[in-house]
C-alpha cells in the first residue's frame, strides 16, 4: 500500500500514573496497513519506555523514604536520651516511658532493616535502568 493509500484507522494510548500529581501518557496511531504484530511491537516499545520511567520515580520515592527513616532514627535517639536523662533525674519513669525504653533497640533494628531493604531495592532499580 502506498503512503497515499495509507489511512489512519485508530489510535492507542498508554498512561502511567507516577504520583498522585504526575503521570505520563503515550499516544500512538494505528494505520490501515499495520499488522497485529506491528501494533504489538509498537505497544511493547511504549510500555518499556513507561516502565523505565516508573522505575526512575520509584528510586526517588525510596530515597525519600530512607531520608524519612533516618530522620526518624535521629528523633528516636534524641527521645531515648531524653528518657534516660529523665530516669536519672527522677529515678523512675511511667509505664509508657519504660515501654519506650525497652522497645528502643528493637525499633531501631526494625528501621535499619527497612532502610537496608530500600537500599537493596534502589540498587536493583539502578541496575535495571543501566541495562
Amino acid at each position: 500500500m502506498s503512503d497515499a493509500q495509507r489511512t489512519l484507522s485508530g489510535n492507542m494510548e498508554i498512561t502511567l500514573n507516577l504520583t498522585q500529581a504526575r503521570g505520563i501518557k503515550v499516544t500512538g496511531y494505528i494505520y490501515s496497513d499495520d499488522t497485529p504484530d506491528e501494533i504489538n511491537k509498537r505497544i511493547d516499545t511504549f510500555q518499556r519506555c513507561l516502565d523505565r520511567q516508573a522505575v526512575a520515580v520509584d528510586i526517588v520515592t525510596k530515597e525519600a523514604q530512607i531520608e524519612a527513616h533516618q530522620a526518624g532514627l535521629e528523633n528516636g535517639a534524641q527521645h531515648y536520651q531524653n528518657l534516660i536523662s529523665e530516669k536519672q533525674a527522677k529515678g523512675k519513669l511511667n509505664s509508657q516511658q519504660k515501654a519506650q525504653l525497652e522497645r528502643y533497640d528493637a525499633d531501631v533494628r526494625g528501621v535499619q532493616l527497612q532502610i537496608s531493604s530500600l537500599q537493596s531495592a534502589i540498587a536493583r532499580a539502578k541496575a535495571k535502568l543501566a541495562e
